[in-house]
């Protein structure tokens, strides 16, 4: 019986065509492959961007009137975080006490309520800071130190003001009871008081987003070497860029984040822009 089979010629003709197939297809198949995946690291890396810059921009929000300030490289910026705004008293009487500021005081009334602070001590980390300007104004600058903001270890005690007087209702006014006494700088304008919490770092270092917290209030900015000690937020960053404009009574402040992402070949970079209503 005779068998069916492949000669060495047919062999080698078949390993031919297909390498030659094989030569011909790949390029036009590689090419697609290889955009489909430079372009999900790129959608990767705008995603990561994305949410950096949105954490940093609903952060920055949030921040005391005039306490955003930019490192000389642009490469980090720090602000001091509120957790609550009223309007304190300018006027006493039928039991509701004013805010003074020609001596040390130790209780006053806001307006109505804190709104997202019912009754009680405010936490360690937590101050009340009235007519911050920042380091233009001397004297008024929280990381100074200077009289705009309780000192640490004050006690803050926020209780509703029961006195069947004061004001037009009981219980519709919180009054606010400080141990010891303190006297703040001066009047603000539009006589906000303002709850606050730690300064907030953002600093880019060896190809991380850092974010650090929970240092207090420092006189120098603290560098990028230091904020890295914190919370990484993104990696794979190349550049970044910050620069803020404190803008002015008539326009708020303008805070620029740009920042840079590369992985693989593939680079990205996405700018915002967040503006800081610097109402004191």
């Amino acid at each position: 019986m005779k068998q069916g089979g492949f000669t060495l010629l047919e062999m080698l003709l078949v390993i031919l065509i297909t390498g030659i197939l094989a030569a011909v297809v790949a390029p036009i198949i590689n090419e697609p492959v290889r955009a489909y995946f430079d372009q999900t690291t790129r959608a990767e890396l705008v995603d990561s961007a994305e949410m950096a810059l949105r954490r940093m921009a609903r952060d920055a929000r949030r921040s005391l009137p005039y306490s955003v300030r930019v490192n000389g490289a642009q490469t980090a910026f720090e602000f001091v975080g509120v957790a609550d705004v009223a309007r304190y008293r300018t006027n006493g009487g039928n039991g509701a006490k004013r805010l003074t500021f020609n001596n040390a005081d130790a209780s006053f009334n806001v307006l109505g309520l804190f709104s997202n602070f019912g009754t009680g001590t405010l936490a360690g980390n937590q101050r009340l800071a009235v007519f911050n300007l920042g380091a233009g104004s001397a004297g008024f600058n929280i990381y100074n130190g200077d009289a705009v903001v309780t000192p640490a270890g004050t006690t803050v005690q926020i209780a509703l003001d029961a006195t069947p007087a004061a004001p037009a209702a009981p219980n519709t006014e919180h009054q606010v009871t400080l141990n010891p006494a303190f006297q703040f700088q001066a009047s603000s304008p539009s006589h906000r008081v303002y709850i606050t919490e730690d300064a907030v770092s953002y600093a880019c270092f060896n190809g991380g987003l850092f974010r650090q917290t929970g240092y207090g209030y420092l006189a120098a900015q603290p560098g990028p070497a230091v904020v890295a000690g914190g919370v990484l937020l993104t990696d794979n960053v190349s550049a970044c860029q910050f620069s803020y404009d404190p803008g002015n009574s008539g326009r708020p402040g303008l805070l620029v984040m740009s920042l840079t992402l590369t992985r693989g070949g593939e680079s990205i970079t996405l700018l915002h822009q967040v503006h800081i209503h610097n109402a004191t």
